[in-house]
């Protein structure tokens, strides 16, 4: 059925219904390495898990995250199967950041799915030789609520990285949780404005996260969420980091919020927090500037609760979706879903067929359905807004009771 046809449906059931009242080389010795940037203090920090209060909301959002969904989509980012970018069939066989057009491919793939979601999209040039930083943004409905920021690096690096670098584990991994947290956040309403940010030139010394944190130092962030290689667990565990710094205001408490998810939705994840922690990845240069934030990664450190548990593929032409543990990668987006929505504050005032939270049930409410119609459970465009009969896909007995609503007007 065409959009058009499917709306004049809805104009005919809702006549039928009552109304409701500096660039480096890729093997330069000054380049990002994990390896190289271990903690200062590599002891954790003892954690006691603070009782949060479930949502229920949230309980929904991080069971539709959907493993095969992640894996198609770090599958098309890291080469091994075609992606379709501006309608055409395109291998991206490298991230990397002087593989031109390759990375500028992985930009693009990625903007035009965070611009499927109806969020703002733009893009943050860090130079103008390379590929630039992309930021989705949804703004807050409590304008004094501030910025949070869920963020990963795109770029991959390896020997061979101007032809060939996938980088499914990093950082494909965090990537791809970064889009499904935006498919699955999009259709609702935080608090606090949320950016989904993808860097650009981390695996070169920070630069594209550098340049944004120095261009956003007079913003009002509360609090950045990054993610960095989530998708290996090979051994005990599933052990996980999480790296905060105690002289930034704020950064422990945010770890602390992380792992307390971790205990309230009953998670199966061990979270180990360090005070000191790496600052190897693109939570670091807001560390720089004052804003708390902290990096989730798969098991780096051995301690004595964990062996390290470090990735065997790391920066070589073998990370590679076959060497993911998907019951892990899944669990770590989950957790970081969960974690993000409790930073942006959900709003569940919102009258659930009131979909932009007007105060009106209208026209651009059912169109939103609309742009939903047939959409079925782990595809992009579904979600439980849209599926009050929570039978798995949006049908016509969901859009019945979205006009059923037409006119509904209050708060």
């Amino acid at each position: 059925m065409s959009y058009t046809r499917l709306l004049l449906l809805l104009l005919l059931l809702i006549t039928l219904l009552p109304l409701h009242a500096a660039a480096h080389g890729p093997d330069d010795p000054n380049a990002a390495s994990f390896e190289q940037n271990t903690p200062t203090d590599s002891q954790p920090l003892a954690y006691t898990p603070l009782a949060i209060t479930p949502i229920p909301q949230v309980q929904q959002l991080i069971n539709q995250v959907d493993v095969d969904h992640l894996l198609g989509y770090a599958r098309e980012l890291s080469g091994e199967t075609p992606a379709l970018i501006n309608g055409q069939s395109v291998t991206i066989p490298t991230r990397s950041t002087y593989s031109g057009a390759h990375l500028q491919n992985a930009v693009q793939y990625m903007s035009e799915r965070l611009q499927r979601l109806g969020l703002t999209v733009t893009t943050h040039t860090w130079n103008a030789s390379y590929a630039p930083n992309i930021i989705a943004e949804k703004p807050g409905l409590d304008p004094t609520a501030g910025i949070v920021i869920l963020c990963a690096h795109l770029d991959s690096t390896s020997p061979s990285g101007a032809t060939l670098a996938p980088g499914a584990d990093d950082n494909g991994s965090g990537s791809v949780a970064v889009l499904q947290a935006a498919e699955l956040m999009a259709p609702y309403h935080f608090n606090a404005t949320v950016r989904f940010i993808l860097f650009t030139g981390e695996e070169q010394g920070l630069l594209g996260s550098t340049a944004y944190a120095n261009a956003v130092a007079g913003q009002d962030i509360r609090g950045v969420l990054n993610m960095d290689m989530i998708a290996w667990d090979n051994q005990g565990g599933p052990d996980m980091d999480l790296h905060a710094r105690s002289s930034v205001a704020g950064s422990v408490s945010l770890g602390t919020l992380y792992a307390d998810v971790i205990n309230a939705y009953a998670l199966p994840l061990i979270p180990v927090i360090y005070g000191n922690g790496s600052s190897a990845s693109d939570h670091s240069p807001f560390w720089n500037i004052g804003v708390p934030a902290i990096l989730a990664i798969e098991n780096y450190n051995a301690d004595t609760a964990a062996p390290r548990d470090f990735n065997a593929y790391y920066h070589s032409v073998n990370d590679r979706v076959s060497a993911f543990n998907t019951t892990f990668f899944r669990t770590m987006t989950q957790a970081s879903l969960a974690t993000f929505i409790h930073m942006a504050g959900l709003n569940t005032t919102c009258y659930w067929a009131d979909l932009d939270c007007s105060g009106l049930v209208d026209v651009l409410d059912l169109s939103q359905v609309a742009s939903s119609w047939q959409a079925g459970s782990g595809q992009w465009n579904y979600s439980l807004a849209y599926d009050p009969d929570v039978n798995g896909t949006v049908d016509v007995l969901d859009i019945q009771r979205f006009a059923a609503e037409w006119g509904w007007a209050g708060k």
